[in-house]
């Protein structure tokens, strides 16, 4: 998935009440395909985005846990997936009666954008057109990310293109991030009139994208750890040693989860840890695969 030099993303983690109602969503109404050879079972199936994958897992009973459909609310927001055309998707999304948490329009950075979630609640974004970032940290990490996530006329495909969090400390965050697990640092895009002092920074996870959100206000706190989770539950990094990174992410004020998250199937992928801001995350080997 990723180079194997550089911490990448590698897949979302999605809790469903109905894996089949969940499964039929993604690959028929987003047109995203099974992974071959991982395993499709009660418990988990695995989907292919582009570039990155999609973890389903059967949560039985649960809801969100206090998640909320707020970008001002720490820990993982959204799983965003670029497409050729915003707008040729918008009727197709219409035709299969999802509704849009934030209807298609032009976002800061001359992005188009919409929201929905899927049966269960998780945020997902659909993105089309490069993001032009109002200050650049890097230069050729940006032209190379470009280069990465280009899109050919008629290339209409969900492609999965970042992971969404929100932090209470950004300078916390990017040192974690960038200067412990080697993200590169891409740009930012801040809000201007928005009196919460709202940011957007972006860091290169290998083929994939870091976005994350930051205010001047202390954000509303995390979606809770130790309940049966729905919706969006982990974001998957691939990095070249697993352990020093874990040993980062405690270092910076996270912790360890025992065992798996509560309400999925047990012995997940990785070492599982939380950030300090309540991102699960799944940190994995180069080149891991959950195919034999």
């Amino acid at each position: 998935m990723t180079d194997g030099a550089r911490t990448g993303l590698h897949h979302v983690e999605v809790g469903a009440a109905d894996l089949d109602r969940s499964e039929e969503f993604y690959r028929s109404t987003l047109g995203l395909g099974a992974v071959p050879g991982a395993p499709a079972t009660a418990s988990e199936r695995w989907l292919d985005a582009g570039t990155a994958l999609v973890r389903l897992v059967h949560v039985p009973a649960g809801d969100l846990g206090g998640w909320q459909v707020v970008n001002h609310q720490r820990g993982f927001r959204h799983a965003g997936f670029t497409v050729g055309d915003v707008d040729a998707w918008a009727p197709r999304l219409s035709a299969a009666g999802v509704g849009f948490t934030i209807a298609p329009m032009t976002a800061l950075g001359d992005v188009r954008i919409v929201f929905f979630q899927d049966p269960d609640g998780a945020l997902v974004e659909l993105v089309s057109r490069p993001l032009r970032y109002t200050s650049v940290w890097d230069e050729e990490e940006v032209a190379a990310q470009r280069r990465r996530g280009h899109r050919e006329p008629g290339d209409d495909a969900l492609r999965l293109d970042h992971a969404a969090t929100t932090v209470a400390d950004l300078g916390s965050a990017l040192a974690l991030y960038g200067d412990d697990l080697g993200l590169g640092r891409l740009g930012q895009v801040p809000h201007p009139g928005d009196e919460r002092g709202y940011v957007r920074s972006y860091l290169a996870a290998g083929e994939g994208v870091l976005e994350v959100f930051s205010y001047d206000v202390p954000p509303l706190p995390p979606a809770a750890l130790d309940v049966p989770r729905r919706g969006l539950r982990a974001v998957a990094l691939t990095t070249a040693d697993p352990d020093a990174a874990a040993a980062a992410v405690l270092a910076r004020g996270g912790r360890e989860l025992p065992g798996d998250l509560p309400g999925g199937p047990a012995g997940g992928p990785g070492r599982l840890l939380a950030d300090a801001d309540g991102t699960v995350l799944r940190l994995l080997p180069p080149g891991w695969s959950p195919a034999p």
